[in-house]
C-alpha cells in the first residue's frame, strides 16, 4: 500500500545518496581483492532494489544512479574469464566468498538486461553466467571460488541459482541455463536433514547443522527451478509454516548470540519462498513483517 511505497522510495533515495562517484556501494578505498568482492556483492543488491522497482537508466528520479551502478560492474568484469570479482589464487581457500560477488552481479545484469535489452550488456552477461555454469559441480551444486571441491554450500549455491533463474527469464542466449537449473534441484534435496531443515554446507568434513534460515534458500531455489511440488519443498513449507517472522529486534537479538545466524537471510530468503507459495501463510507473514520494516526504517531511509 501506500507506506509501503513511501518506505521504498525513501529506501532508494538513501541509496542514491550514499553511492560512490564511481557507481559502486560500499566503503572504503581499497583495491584488495576482500574490497573489490564486497563492492560488487553491494553494488549488484542496490541495483536490484531500482530494477525491482521498475527504475531503469532511462528513468528521470534514478537513471543516473542506475545507469553508473551497472557501468561499474561492467568496468570491473574481467573480459577473459568473465568474473566481476577477483578470486584468491589460494587452491582450496574456503573463505573466499567472491563466488557471491559475481553471481549477485550477474542476478543484478541480467535483470538489468532483460528490462532494457541494452546491446552493451549482452556479451558481459553471457560471459557471466557460463562462468557461473562452468562452476557448477557434477551433482548440481557450487563451492567458493567455482573449484568443484568434494563439498557444496548452499548459501553459495541459492545466489547462483537467482542467477541463472533471472538469465533465464531475460532470455539469455547461453545454452544449458535450463539443465543448469534442474540440475541444481538434486543438489538441493541432497541437503534436506529432516523435518524442512537444510544443511548449509555438506562435504567438509561434516554437514553443519540445519540451520533455520537455509529452509527459505532452500525452498526458493526448487521453486525458481520449477521444482515446487517435490517432498523436499512441501517439507521445507510445512517448517516454515510453524515458524512466525521474527521481529525486528528479536532478530538483532539472535544474531547477536549466535554468530552463525544471520537475520536477513531469514528475512530474505523465507519472505520470498512464503510469497511463492503465496495463501493464507503469505498473508499472515506480510501482515507481520512489511509494517515491522516500515516502522525499523530510520528517518533517512535506511535501515
Amino acid at each position: 500500500g501506500g507506506q509501503a511505497e513511501k518506505a521504498v522510495l525513501k529506501g532508494l533515495d538513501w541509496l542514491k545518496s550514499v553511492q560512490r562517484e564511481d557507481g559502486a556501494w560500499g566503503v572504503g578505498t581499497s583495491k584488495s581483492m576482500t574490497a573489490k568482492q564486497e563492492r560488487a556483492r553491494l553494488t549488484g543488491l542496490a541495483l536490484l532494489c531500482y530494477l525491482a522497482h521498475g527504475e531503469t537508466s532511462q528513468s528521470e528520479q534514478y537513471g543516473d544512479t542506475v545507469q553508473r551502478a551497472i557501468q561499474y560492474l561492467l568496468d570491473e568484469q574481467d573480459a577473459k574469464t568473465g568474473s566481476f570479482v577477483p578470486f584468491s589464487k589460494t587452491v582450496g581457500s574456503h573463505d573466499d566468498i567472491g563466488v557471491y560477488g559475481h553471481a549477485i552481479a550477474t542476478y543484478a545484469l541480467a535483470e538489468a538486461y532483460g528490462l532494457t535489452r541494452a546491446p552493451m550488456m549482452k556479451e558481459p552477461v553471457e560471459k557471466a553466467v557460463r562462468l557461473i555454469m562452468e562452476g557448477q559441480q557434477p551433482k548440481g551444486g557450487w563451492d567458493h571460488r567455482y573449484q568443484h571441491e568434494k563439498w557444496s554450500d548452499l548459501s553459495v549455491g541459492g545466489w547462483q541459482v537467482q542467477a541463472l533463474k533471472a538469465a533465464q527469464a531475460a532470455n539469455v542466449q547461453v545454452e544449458g541455463i535450463d539443465a543448469a537449473l534442474a540440475k541444481a534441484v538434486p543438489f538441493v534435496q541432497g541437503m534436506h536433514d529432516e523435518g524442512g531443515k537444510f544443511f548449509y554446507r555438506t562435504g567438509n568434513k561434516s554437514p553443519s547443522g540445519g540451520l533455520d534460515y537455509m529452509t527459505g534458500v532452500a525452498v526458493l531455489c526448487m521453486q525458481l527451478a520449477g521444482s515446487n511440488r517435490v517432498d523436499e519443498v512441501k517439507a521445507g513449507l510445512e517448517y516454515l509454516r510453524d515458524i512466525e517472522c521474527s521481529d525486528w529486534e528479536e532478530g538483532w537479538e539472535k544474531t547477536g548470540k549466535n554468530k552463525s545466524f544471520n537475520i536477513a537471510y531469514e528475512w530474505y530468503y523465507n519472505t520470498q519462498a512464503i510469497f511463492q507459495k503465496g495463501g493464507s501463510k503469505w498473508s499472515s507473514w506480510n501482515n507481520k513483517f512489511a509494517p515491522m520494516l516500515i516502522e525499523a526504517q530510520d528517518k533517512s531511509g535506511a535501515w
